[in-house]
């Protein structure tokens, strides 16, 4: 997984280990969340705060209707996704394989299916979001 974040200026590097890739793509989804946020709102520093976080964020996305609802649906997966292995010592394969089904239309191949699909969908909205700060 490679990721040049324009928007950043961090780069995401390969490394395979779910403890790396699930919580920098995490934090990088909620920075774009809040650029997005900032983008579509005049007064965003009224309602975003620093303790505003991804599902606060998400939520006004969602209620501002600036993502649909599939999406909404998608994004609250990768949080649970990512709640697994931020307030788990040892998280299951299968309990994240169970959430990750939720993320649909990602092909998988490895031998973590469930890894695949999260940073496919990752990758898919952070472009999605990606364009809507492009947008004049």
């Amino acid at each position: 997984f490679y990721f040049n974040g324009e928007f950043t200026g961090v780069r995401i590097g390969i490394n395979k280990h779910p403890r790396i890739i699930v919580p920098i793509t995490h934090i990088y989804l909620e920075h774009v969340f809040e650029l997005v946020w900032i983008k579509c709102w005049k007064e965003s520093e009224k309602v975003i705060s620093e303790r505003s976080g991804y599902l606060d964020k998400l939520r006004l996305l969602y209620a501002r209707q600036i993502i649909d609802t599939d999406r909404f649906e998608t994004l609250k997966t990768i949080n649970n996704i990512r709640n697994e292995f931020a307030h788990s010592f040892n998280p299951e394969d299968k309990k994240i394989e169970k959430l990750s089904d939720k993320l649909q239309g990602h092909a998988y191949t490895s031998i973590r299916p469930w890894l695949e699909r999260y940073i496919a969908s990752c990758i898919d909205n952070m472009s999605v979001l990606s364009n809507i700060l492009e947008k004049d």
